[in-house]
């Protein structure tokens, strides 16, 4: 018993050390993170992922440490096999205590995705109005060339929105959207506009009739 308390105050230890090595940062190491770079933060993605490991097995030893303390406090099992059901014990409260961990970091997963997809959906609102007014500018009348460079570029962009969006509103995207407009034989800015407009009105400003 003396052994497991020993074993579960080390796993505390451990766990408390990775816990703050994941957490703590140097003056550098925030001040390379917070900077703003070409391209993107070279350094931000990177740290996060190492952090994110640390904080991880710095938890699973921190709960085993804690499932190992609390069963050699259960005091139930015969004397005779005391020290093995205690063991087992641990190791059952580890084990529910990891999958604990896992539902918690799934259901802020999931809720982060929802925030992600909602995010993206109203930056493809904003990007939908902004063509509307684009193709319907003076540039782009009777001009069936630069429609069609706008058509290949514009198209382009709205295909990047693919995983960002409901998978359900990405299909309706690319078959009643972009499919039609890169298929339109006689292309020009107001059947161009016709399309954004209906489908705005379809999926963004139904509800609000």
């Amino acid at each position: 018993m003396e052994l497991l308390k020993i074993i579960s105050v080390a796993f505390g230890f451990i766990g408390s050390v990775l816990l703050s090595a994941g957490l703590i940062k140097s003056y550098k190491q925030i001040n390379d993170e917070t900077a703003t770079y070409w391209g993107g933060n070279p350094f931000t993605k990177e740290n996060l992922l190492s952090e994110q490991r640390l904080i991880f097995t710095g938890f699973i030893f921190i709960i085993a440490g804690f499932s190992f303390q609390l069963s050699t406090e259960i005091t139930f099992y015969p004397k005779s096999s005391i020290l093995f059901n205690s063991i087992l014990t641990g190791l059952l409260l580890t084990v529910t205590g990891i999958l604990a961990l896992f539902i918690f970091i799934q259901a802020r997963a999931n809720n982060h995705e929802k925030r992600r997809r909602s995010h993206y959906t109203g930056v493809l609102k904003n990007f939908l109005q902004s063509c509307k007014e684009e193709i319907s500018g003076k540039n782009y009348k009777e001009r069936p060339e630069m429609i069609r460079d706008w058509i290949k570029s514009r198209m382009g962009r709205f295909r990047e929105f693919k995983g960002d969006i409901n998978d359900s509103f990405w299909e309706s995207l690319l078959e009643k959207f972009i499919i039609k407009i890169e298929q339109e034989s006689s292309p020009n800015s107001d059947i161009i506009s016709q399309y954004i407009t209906d489908f705005l009105d379809k999926h963004f400003f139904e509800n609000k009739k």
